[in-house]
């Protein structure tokens, strides 16, 4: 790390959790930090699902605008529903 970028995180540090946690020593300090990264991995665990997801989402709909285009037909009626359905599975989108 650059001492620069160590110089402005002591000081973020000093100035704002300081006061905070000065009187955690030893395991009690280890085990605050170990629960810490256990809520932030959860919390970018959300956000990766909800990526994830998304790109789920635009592939089907990649999938689906092919096999309306191959057939040149529209999208109505409950048989294109299921062969859509069942061509997203085949892709492995769902």
């Amino acid at each position: 790390m650059s001492t620069l970028r160590e110089y402005n995180i002591k000081r973020h540090y000093d100035a704002k959790h300081e006061q905070q946690y000065k009187n955690l020593t030893g395991q009690l300090r280890i085990d605050k930090f170990n629960q810490m990264k256990k809520i932030i991995r959860k919390q970018q665990a959300i956000f990766k699902n909800q990526a994830i997801l998304s790109n789920t989402a635009v592939k089907a709909s990649f999938v689906v605008s092919q096999v309306l285009a191959k057939n040149n037909n529209t999208l109505c009626g409950w048989r294109y529903d299921k062969r859509m359905y069942d061509c997203c599975c085949r892709n492995g989108i769902f």
